[in-house]
């Protein structure tokens, strides 16, 4: 097992909240365009879990018994993230935005990514560890900015907050057994760079593809909230773009960020076992 690993956490599979945001249009307080940004960043998740949990699926019979039971936890916790946004979409494509498209890119694209396995057969594997990274930093940056997060409509905040705790506490799953399978440095980093690529564009694809439908709202008014917001945008752009370098360090191990007490106070707070 590599050093770094932080197998003395045991991981918990919970119940995701009970609750969805009802109006898509108000997810985020005053912008409409920050709304359907986490509306659309919902909708990689139902696919992109089960990508997830068939990258590790894959190598069972190369886990280490030492991460056995993170493995079979990763496997709960995102099979019920999963749930929580699928639960979310059906509601936005209830409130008659057409999302279908972005689930039918996400069905393409990764419902064929074994072909790819020419070059690498841990590949998969190795872009789930990558962008376990991604969204544990971006959890990371939630808990450390409530006056951003707090803008949040409460069942929004709840599902995020709820998500992001959970992906501090397993993002070091994926990492480790890629290391176990295969511990090239060409392979991680190429992960890497494919998983950035496939993570932001499917999201603003179906950011577009939502604000596209978005007829009350003209692109002059788009504009301005964006720049009403930008001083918080531009904190979690910067967050993004340090830990997309930080992790081509050579040593780097996603253990080195220190956001694992802010998860566990949060989920504290709320009294979620």
């Amino acid at each position: 097992m590599p050093a770094n690993s932080n197998t003395e956490h045991k991981l918990t599979v919970r119940k995701g909240p009970a609750e969805i945001p009802q109006d898509p249009r108000s997810v985020f307080e005053g912008s409409v365009v920050l709304s359907h940004f986490f509306n659309a960043m919902s909708l990689l998740f139902p696919r992109g879990e089960e990508f997830f949990i068939d990258s590790v699926r894959k190598f069972a019979d190369r886990t280490p018994p030492e991460l056995k039971s993170d493995v079979k936890a990763f496997i709960g916790q995102e099979a019920m993230h999963g749930k929580v946004h699928r639960g979310w979409n059906e509601h936005t494509q209830a409130s008659g935005y057409d999302v279908s498209a972005v689930a039918n890119l996400m069905e393409s694209a990764l419902s064929n990514f074994d072909r790819l396995d020419f070059i690498h057969p841990a590949l998969g594997l190795s872009v789930t560890a990558a962008l376990e990274h991604v969204t544990a930093t971006q959890s990371a940056w939630f808990l450390r900015h409530p006056e951003f997060v707090g803008r949040l409509e409460p069942k929004a905040r709840d599902i995020t907050l709820w998500h992001s705790c959970e992906e501090i506490e397993h993002r070091h799953v994926a990492f480790d057994l890629l290391k176990v399978v295969d511990d090239s440095y060409a392979l991680r980093v190429g992960g890497h760079v494919l998983g950035q690529v496939l993570l932001w564009g499917s999201a603003f694809y179906g950011l577009g593809l939502i604000l596209s439908q978005e007829k009350s709202l003209t692109v002059g008014e788009m504009l301005a909230e964006l720049r009403q917001n930008l001083p918080g945008l531009a904190e979690f752009t910067r967050n993004n773009v340090e830990q997309f370098f930080e992790y081509f360090r050579p040593d780097f191990h996603p253990e080195d960020d220190d956001s694992r007490p802010l998860a566990a106070a949060y989920l504290a707070e709320k009294k979620i076992a």
